[in-house]
């Protein structure tokens, strides 16, 4: 009798399927048992796919009616590399009224999808592995110098991180078996589309419970979740661990999403990276890569970019001459704070792009070793990471200080001389309250400002590291000025990865 029901059913469901009003994408159609109550309901979720629809015809629309509107003028402001400084008051007062609320509203709403995830093997953990223990990987950033590495990407055959807007270009380039780290939640399911291209292809999704519900729903296949986290926000510190205690994994989002793509491979044991289209800049004076779109039944290249426009955004240029804007530049910074929590080997492919301080690598040669290259190519320690990301933080106004057991922080003085002494005793009386060994030592870590500027040491440093630039060094106060787009007193932006519960 059941088997009857059963059959019954599955008509229904493929007779709905074919009456269903979701008809821009054919892989939406298939059979999906997800987010049902009747585990044998081999049915699809068509309130989900109704919503993603409508939601592909109201962006349809709105990109219809900008179209018509007269382009932004050009600012003619024009900033070099050291004058960037973001306005970190007003960007976390615009995140707190804005992607935050949307990150709570999007976690309630997701919350029995996730669950579903986990509860089929679909959704796991993010888990860590040991530094190292699965070799190199690609690290796909949506710079105009992925169009120079196409052949390098067809041919490799190691780790691939991309984000959700490469990752119809990789599947274009006969990739596979691949992560996808989606983590900006105006991301939206349009970017996978067709989704049947991804069917079969061993493509995993990173990402977390703040997602756009209607990405978490069309991904049919497997994830990966971690928890996001920013210290003194209670949302995530209370209210996710409780709600989601089965994703134990917790990581800092800068924004970028090379950053955390960085931070997420070192976790998971791959190393060394190695970074193609993560510019920071505009190369070559293009904005950013050509991706495909399928067509008539195969992916068609889309035409070139066009040169970068500088609307909203000064242009910027940094020192090695490559122009950016101050929306880029600041992504840079992100990326620095990344690289210092992790301390990943990393190597650019090519030599363009506004990363001049992180060494080059010939897409050829890295073709030819898949990524295992000689000890002589490492010419940067641990030491000399820290270093670098420290005195290039520092020049913005970021200090970082390193705690007895590890944990890196990022601070923001608005008074370094006032608020530094004020800071290392906060510090030491926590740890001392918390049972934490060890102490910061204000001496020591005077000495190590001291040590980022000074100048003429840097100089030398430079010439070691042959940094291909042309503008001279950043100037570096003994004490920053206060500024208005500085935070007064210490705000704590992040600190080092988990893979345990906050």
């Amino acid at each position: 009798m059941s088997d009857v029901v059963d059959e019954i059913a599955q008509k229904k469901a493929e007779e709905a399927a074919k009456a269903a009003p979701v008809d821009n994408d054919p892989g939406m159609r298939v059979a999906d048992p997800q987010h049902h109550a009747n585990p044998v309901y081999q049915g699809i979720d068509y309130f989900a796919l109704d919503f993603i629809k409508r939601r592909e015809q109201t962006l349809a629309a709105i990109a219809e009616i900008r179209s018509r509107e007269p382009p932004e003028p050009e600012t003619t402001v024009e900033m070099l590399e050291k004058d960037v400084k973001a306005d970190v008051t007003a960007s976390n007062a615009k995140y707190a009224g804005g992607a935050l609320k949307r990150e709570i509203l999007n976690s309630y709403y997701n919350h029995p999808l996730i669950l579903h995830d986990f509860i089929t093997g679909r959704g796991r953990n993010l888990d860590g592995a040991q530094p190292g223990s699965r070799g190199p990987a690609l690290i796909i950033g949506s710079g105009p110098t992925l169009d120079d590495a196409h052949d390098l990407v067809r041919g490799w055959n190691g780790g691939l991180f991309c984000s959700s807007s490469q990752a119809v270009t990789m599947l274009a380039l006969g990739k596979r078996d691949f992560q996808c780290v989606v983590v900006d939640v105006k991301t939206l399911s349009n970017e996978f589309m067709p989704l049947d291209a991804f069917d079969g292809k061993g493509v995993t999704m990173i990402t977390h419970p703040g997602m756009e519900p209607e990405v978490i729903q069309c991904w049919r296949w497997g994830k990966l979740y971690f928890r996001i986290i920013v210290h003194n926000m209670q949302h995530y510190i209370e209210a996710l661990p409780i709600a989601y205690p089965m994703i134990r994994t917790t990581l800092y989002v800068y924004g970028c999403v090379a950053a955390s793509q960085i931070m997420i491979a070192k976790l998971m044991g791959y190393n060394p990276l190695f970074l193609i289209g993560c510019d920071f800049g505009y190369p070559d004076d293009r904005a950013r890569f050509s991706g495909f779109h399928w067509e008539g039944g195969a992916w068609v290249r889309d035409p070139p970019s066009g040169p970068p426009r500088y609307t909203l955004h000064p242009k910027v240029t940094y020192r090695n001459g490559c122009v950016s804007d101050h929306f880029q530049s600041y992504y840079k910074q992100t990326f620095m704070n990344s690289w210092r929590l992790t301390l990943a080997d990393m190597w650019k492919v090519g030599s363009k792009g506004g990363l001049y301080e992180v060494p080059s690598i010939d897409p050829a040669y890295l073709l030819e070793t898949q990524g295992n290259i000689p000890s002589d190519r490492y010419i940067l320690s641990n030491k000399d990471k820290q270093d670098i990301c420290e005195r290039y933080l520092l020049q913005f106004g970021t200090y970082a200080f390193e705690f007895p057991n590890g944990q890196v922080e990022f601070v923001l003085f608005g008074d370094e001389e006032k608020e530094l002494p004020l800071y290392v005793k906060a510090m030491n009386d926590a740890f001392l309250a918390q049972k934490i060994p060890g102490v910061l030592i204000l001496g020591e870590e005077q000495g190590r400002l001291k040590y980022l500027r000074d100048d003429e040491a840097w100089a030398r440093k430079e010439q070691r590291w042959r940094w291909e630039t042309m503008l001279p060094q950043s100037p570096m106060a003994t004490t920053p000025a206060k500024s208005s787009e500085s935070a007064s007193g210490s705000i704590e932006t992040t600190g080092q990865i988990s893979s345990t519960p906050s």
